[in-house]
């Protein structure tokens, strides 16, 4: 899997939260497999675990170009255990692992509690320590509560070192948002990023997640960032903070005259609703021609760089005509596909309109156009390849998925780690509504606005 260009050493910021594990980390990119091997990264989520980690692979690349440097998800490396397995290819998946250098492992606690995943992972991690290979490993927490793995594997993680990522102080966090304003070519008022890193505390993710979506609003909006307007959106896109009423936000956008227009909903294409058989790890053969809806040939699909704001692109004419009949003629168009839960239609409904109702409300100058809705089983093994190859195939870069129901015996951070990654893998942004936030009307702007950012227009 590729590094994050941004997530180098220069861009991180120090303090006194993770001051000894970015030390550490340093020593170990300097002096690979000579220096706290393994290196184990443990913290809660957002605190910049995944950034110092691949800080090291950055380092390695550029100082020792020989060596071989590897960064895998947890999920990643499951998904290739279970095709080795299913084609009698475990010994050239561990040939495959020996020739690495530097291997980088994020969020081990994903790692299936199945005998054989752990048994290869065992072999693999000893294959590269006995060669000093450097281990650099991530975690939601420290080795002696992964209560889901063996004793032989926990007790290997204490081999080397093991470094904690605690939450962020305020200078720390007003410290990133000022880096993090600079990387944007932005301009805002010193109290502005104070009040900003006062209010949210949790982790350094939320912190630029919010710098990065207000900004995205200013500009689909027209509006100046001050104070007035980071309260407003405080209240808009922050759990628990919804203010009812039309807030200050979208009054000063309704000043701007603009065409009445009737209520915005989402037109859609269905495609049949039966999926082929599941593999283990599904591919194209497992879908039928009934799940493929085939678009223009030569249409090349291209998503923007993920860190700039652009306005919502319109398609080409010939892309998704079907889909596009019926717009509104005002409002550029961003094309989508809607995945949601078998017999959950209702639902599927319900976000169409919170989707079209937020939008509409805050004035974004786009809409959404659903390609196809697509249901997915969820009850048992869910095929998630078919997500990404029905993307593919209809030349769709952007996603929303509804995450299975509490009764479906799935976990939802199982769910979304999994399609994450394979979305990630095919530069597919996926906005995910987690169940239980369906009638959150700030869930809906977050992503409305997430969407802008990831610049996947689907073309």
């Amino acid at each position: 899997m590729p590094l994050n260009p941004e997530y180098i050493f220069e861009q991180f910021v120090v303090g006194s939260n993770n001051r000894f594990t970015h030390a550490a980390a340093l020593a170990v990119a300097k002096a690979p497999g000579k220096t706290y091997n393994p290196f184990f990264i443990h913290g809660g989520v957002g605190l910049g675990k995944t950034h110092l980690m691949q800080s090291i692979g950055h380092y390695v690349k550029k100082n020792f170009p020989d060596l071989k440097v590897l960064y895998v998800t947890t999920e990643k490396f499951v998904g290739d255990v279970i095709d080795a397995i299913s084609h009698g290819e475990n010994n050239a998946l561990r040939n495959f692992y020996k020739t690495i250098d530097v291997l980088l492992v994020d969020d081990i606690q994903s790692l299936s509690q199945s005998e054989s995943m752990q048994d290869e992972f065992f072999h693999i991690f000893n294959l590269l320590h006995q060669n000093k290979k450097q281990i650099v490993i991530t975690c939601d927490r420290p080795p002696k509560l992964l209560n889901i793995l063996e004793d032989r594997l926990r007790s290997r993680f204490e081999w080397g070192l093991i470094a904690d990522m605690k939450s962020p102080t305020l200078e720390t966090r007003v410290a990133i948002l000022k880096k993090k304003e600079e990387a944007e070519h932005l301009e805002l008022d010193d109290n502005i990023l104070l009040y900003i890193a006062s209010k949210l505390k949790s982790n350094i993710r939320e912190l630029e997640g919010f710098l990065k979506r207000i900004t995205a609003y200013s500009t689909l909006t027209k509006q100046e960032i001050n104070i007035a307007l980071i309260k407003t959106l405080m209240a808009e896109l922050l759990p628990g903070e919804e203010n009812p009423d039309i807030t200050m936000a979208a009054e000063q956008a309704a000043k701007s005259p603009v065409p009445q227009m009737p209520p915005q909903t989402i037109p859609s294409q269905k495609i049949p609703e039966h999926d082929s058989p599941e593999p283990e790890r599904p591919s194209m053969d497992s879908l039928s021609e009934a799940d493929i809806k085939i678009v223009p040939k030569g249409v090349q699909f291209s998503p923007s760089p993920a860190h700039t704001i652009p306005q919502p692109v319109h398609q080409q004419p010939s892309v998704h005509a079907a889909a596009h009949a019926s717009l509104d003629p005002t409002l550029r168009p961003v094309d989508v596909v809607f995945f949601f839960p078998s017999g959950k239609e209702n639902e599927l409904a319900k976000i169409k309109d919170k989707f079209a109702e937020v939008i509409k409300k805050h004035k974004l100058k786009f809409q959404l156009v659903s390609v196809f809705d697509k249901p997915y089983e969820n009850k048992g093994k869910i095929n998630y390849a078919m997500f990404t190859e029905l993307c593919k195939t209809n030349k769709v870069g952007i996603s929303v998925v509804l995450a299975p129901p509490p009764d479906a015996g799935i976990r939802e951070e199982d769910f979304v780690n999994i399609l994450g990654a394979m979305m990630s893998d095919e530069k597919i942004s996926l906005q995910l509504v987690p169940w239980n936030e369906i009638n959150k009307d700030y869930r809906y702007l977050n992503l409305a606005l997430d969407i802008t950012l990831s610049g996947a227009d689907g073309k």
